[in-house]
């Protein structure tokens, strides 16, 4: 495919199933249903951050000429069950798989004294670097669940917010000095381009505030684990009823070297590079996703190479659906993400 030129992205529209209309059921369910894992934990690749921390991520390697990297979602991990599903999906079909764990995540615990977060970008510039040494002749797709979304766009327009790097020539020149490389091709589902207005919805509503409860809980339990292994400093105080925003404030953007939480926010959302992306993109949201506004995309300037792809109904990575999908299951997300990897790789 050239990189004039974006494919048509074309696929079964989705239609919720019976048991599962409104976004919140869509978005609870997905994640709480099981999913199929991988048949083998894949082989440990460790990642070098270049500041001290340590990723362990999992690879399987594959025949064909392409390596898929899957990112997770903000609390989640390589053994999340989208992650195995995708995975053994692309795994079947002969194609090597990184499962991602952003710093501290899944077995990377205990690897990092820095937080991962939604800019991250510079992480996933390492592995596709890593993988590239590794396999010159191979083709990278990265695909980033949510929080790694954001990441994955603001790699694809050569934005690492930690190091203000902002442009693509600040980036290629420092390419092989940080060991960074950008994927081939990218795909994003339900990212929180616009980070300030996503923590916001986080406060609209019952349900909203319980994501949020969820959220802070499992970052505030990770940080006593984090103490007890010297990891981070006592002084970082947090409780599990704080706001987002509040934890982002007290924790993560000290903590990444960010003034507050909003100046966080504002230098790593992805919506305002958009415009910069130089690489096969495609973006895969729905108009009722809980926790990032439809309005985000709408109102965004996006470069000739980016495709957005909109379902009316979906939830935030839900898309369980009524119908049978061609891979024989109901679950609409992994069958979307497959068609659209055939169309940017132009695999048949």
């Amino acid at each position: 495919m050239s990189q004039d030129q974006m494919p048509k992205i074309q696929l079964v529209p989705f239609r919720p199933a019976l048991w599962a209309q409104d976004r919140h059921s869509q978005t609870i369910l997905a994640d709480a249903l099981p999913s199929l894992s991988m048949a083998l934990p894949g082989e440990d690749f460790f990642v070098d951050c270049g500041d001290g921390d340590r990723l362990l991520c999992h690879f399987h390697p594959g025949t064909s000429p392409y390596i898929l990297i899957v990112g997770h979602g903000l609390t989640g991990s390589a053994d999340a069950g989208y992650t195995h599903r995708v995975g053994r999906i692309f795994h079947k079909q002969g194609h090597g798989v990184l499962r991602m764990n952003h710093r501290n995540c899944g077995k990377s615990f205990g690897l990092s004294k820095f937080p991962y977060h939604a800019g991250r970008s510079e992480d996933m510039a390492r592995i596709v670097y890593d993988l590239r040494e590794r396999f010159p002749n191979k083709k990278i797709v990265l695909l980033g669940f949510s929080m790694s979304g954001n990441c994955s766009l603001l790699l694809a327009s050569g934005t690492v917010p930690a190091q203000k790097i902002f442009s693509h020539e600040d980036f290629e020149t420092q390419t092989r000095i940080q060991k960074w490389s950008q994927p081939d091709f990218v795909i994003a589902v339900n990212p929180p381009v616009e980070l300030s207005k996503t923590t916001d919805r986080f406060l609209d509503g019952i349900p909203n505030r319980f994501y949020q409860w969820n959220f802070v809980r499992y970052f505030h339990s990770l940080m006593i684990e984090m103490k007890k292994k010297n990891l981070i400093d006592p002084k970082y105080k947090t409780r599990p009823w704080m706001s987002i925003r509040e934890f982002d404030d007290h924790y993560t953007s000290e903590r990444a070297g960010f003034t507050n939480a909003e100046s966080y926010y504002q230098v790593c959302s992805a919506k305002p590079v958009l415009s910069r992306i130089n690489l096969p993109t495609v973006i895969l949201t729905s108009k009722d996703d809980p926790l990032i506004s439809f309005s985000d995309f709408q109102n965004s300037a996006m470069s000739k190479y980016v495709h957005l792809h909109v379902e009316d109904f979906g939830g935030h990575m839900g898309f369980l659906s009524r119908d049978k999908t061609p891979l024989g299951d109901f679950r609409w997300l992994d069958y979307a993400i497959l068609e659209i990897f055939k169309t940017l790789t132009q695999e048949k």
